[in-house]
């Protein structure tokens, strides 16, 4: 029997050996070529490389011929883009985990909506729209602002805001896409955790900072904060979230989940949207700092059986308060960046760019310049530091203008 991995992030984000041992469980990890060296250099060896990591036939085709030598018995896939052909892979070679259905309700949005909207969940309006003739429809209906987005997008990539008819215009529909009321939100909040015979077993609860830190060259860094399990919008948002699990499709091993939720400025909660994954843009590492939990690698090692429920420790309190910051990319050449940062409070720095790169164009919400994990023993505490972080980022990260060397 043989567990198969399918990663495509570099070792530096996730270094599987430290949670497996590949000969002992027969687990091939199934990665970009470009990756193959580093992983190789860290001593991994059970590795096979894709031409092109992204086609699903060719991923198919590896796994038909390991399943002849080794019959397939997991497949574990922690990123958005692996999770719905994941599933597809476990139907057909009828193994456990979670299947082709669930995984697409996880990343239909759609699908997703429609489905908690049925069962009393309280979501903004929304509709499937194939043109512009459905969006304006839509428009005149509700008559105020509206978000485009594809149903199985992330990272905001291919989001559009749409104002008035005349941005209607201008949209380029090419595909069926969801159209829905804007949100006149207070804060937007997110709940990540894991999910063991379908009961939400662990949960942590985050607030989207967005636009609240005033960065060089008018762009803001982005900051995801720890909700302290005292502030009373912390069990709202629990208890919600357990019922948005409950009528979502089943799973039949461990998974994670990353919910996002708005607090309206009515004061009530919507759901927005949810993923059967762990969040993005290092909250994994801020988890780990506050509740001494790597929910990544808690998630391999249950669905390989390395690691039993009851052998699952976590504080339910957080040891610390914890933020991820994001540093947003500018376009120009990076003339400046620290290698190093001089806090013992940033528990993480990971820099994204090098001094001298040309930086044409910001692709997506976590296309970032660098990311920090930041600590704080209470809330005075985090924000003093995610404040003399952004001085200290102001003085030592620099760009040139391109047109300034003309």
């Amino acid at each position: 029997m043989s567990t198969i991995i399918l990663n495509r992030w570099p070792i530096q984000i996730v270094n599987l050996k430290e949670w497996i041992n590949e000969n002992e469980n027969d687990t091939f990890i199934i990665l970009p070529e470009q990756f193959k060296d580093a992983f190789l250099e860290h001593g991994y060896k059970n590795l096979i490389t894709t031409k092109s990591y992204n086609d699903d036939q060719e991923i198919f085709t590896i796994l038909c011929s390991l399943n002849k030598d080794k019959a397939i018995n997991r497949i574990v896939a922690l990123d958005e883009t692996d999770i719905k052909r994941a599933g597809f892979y476990r139907e057909y070679f009828n193994i456990p985990g979670q299947k082709a259905f669930s995984a697409s309700v996880y990343r239909d949005k759609l699908l997703m909506k429609s489905i908690v909207q049925e069962n009393g969940i309280p979501t903004a309006p929304f509709k499937s729209v194939k043109t512009k003739d459905d969006i304006l429809d839509f428009y005149k209906r509700y008559n105020t602002s509206l978000i485009l987005k594809p149903t199985d997008g992330m990272g905001s990539m291919g989001v559009v805001t749409i104002e008035s008819e005349e941005d209607i215009n201008k949209i380029s529909i090419k595909e069926e896409s969801i159209i829905e009321v804007f949100v006149d939100y207070k804060n937007m909040y997110t709940v990540d955790g894991i999910v063991i015979n379908n009961e939400v077993v662990f949960s942590t609860v985050t607030r989207y900072r967005d636009g609240t830190l005033n960065y060089f060259y008018g762009n803001d860094a982005h900051v995801v904060e720890l909700v302290d399990p005292c502030e009373n919008i912390f069990s709202r948002i629990v208890e919600l979230n357990k019922k948005i699990v409950e009528v979502l499709p089943s799973c039949d091993l461990p998974f994670s989940f990353h919910t996002e939720l708005f607090h309206t400025t009515e004061d009530k909660l919507l759901f927005c949207e949810t993923a059967s994954r762990t969040g993005g843009g290092r909250m994994v590492e801020m988890f780990k700092q506050s509740h001494g939990l790597d929910i990544d690698e808690a998630i391999v090692k249950l669905q390989m059986d390395i690691l039993t429920p009851e052998d699952m420790h976590f504080s339910e309190i957080p040891d610390k308060l914890t933020a991820v910051y994001l540093l947003p990319k500018q376009e120009g050449i990076l003339d400046e960046i620290p290698v190093s940062i001089p806090f013992d409070w940033v528990a993480e720095y990971l820099p994204r760019a090098k001094k001298g790169e040309v930086i044409s164009e910001i692709k997506h919400s976590a296309d970032t310049l660098a990311s920090f994990v930041l600590t704080g023993e209470n809330y005075d505490c985090l924000w003093n530091n995610i404040n003399e972080l952004t001085k200290y980022l102001k003085e030592n990260v620099k760009f040139i203008k391109q047109y300034e060397l003309i």
